[in-house]
Formats: structure tokens, C-alpha cells, sequence
């Protein structure tokens, strides 16, 4: 798994909070939907929470596609 966050205070939240709690398969990475670009290989799936909502119309449909991009077909 792959978790994602513009801001580092919150990645580092994410960290400790995983580490607390025993969680060792993810791999945290300091980005955004408009600069996504963060699998080695493709996703099974994309999960955004609270985040979209935030970007204008044109953004929302570029970060769309950024994040069909790193889906696998079918994703």
C-alpha cells in the first residue's frame, strides 16, 4: 500500500499512528493528485478521502487522470 499526503506533517501522523499500531506493509510518499505519479507498478485501486472536493473543475479532471493513470486496466 501506498499513502499519500501533500503535507508532511500529516504523513509523518500517518507513520507514527501505523507504527503504533503494528502496520508495516505501507510505504508513505509526499504527493498530490496534480503530481501523482508514485507506483512502480500499477494499482488495484485509488482511494481519496476529503480531498477532491478542494480542487476546481479543471484540477479535479487533470487529477482524475493522473490517478486513472497509475490504475491497472480494470481498476
Amino acid at each position: 500500500m501506498v499513502a499519500t499526503d501533500v503535507s508532511e506533517k500529516m504523513l509523518a501522523y500517518a507513520l507514527k499512528k501505523s507504527k503504533g499500531q503494528q502496520i508495516e506493509n505501507i510505504e508513505f510518499k509526499n504527493a498530490g493528485f496534480l503530481n501523482l505519479d508514485v507506483a512502480p507498478q500499477p494499482f488495484d485501486a485509488v482511494v481519496s478521502q476529503l480531498a477532491l472536493h478542494h480542487l476546481p473543475d479543471f484540477w479535479k479532471s487533470v487529477a482524475v487522470h493522473n490517478i486513472f493513470k497509475v490504475l491497472k486496466n480494470g481498476g
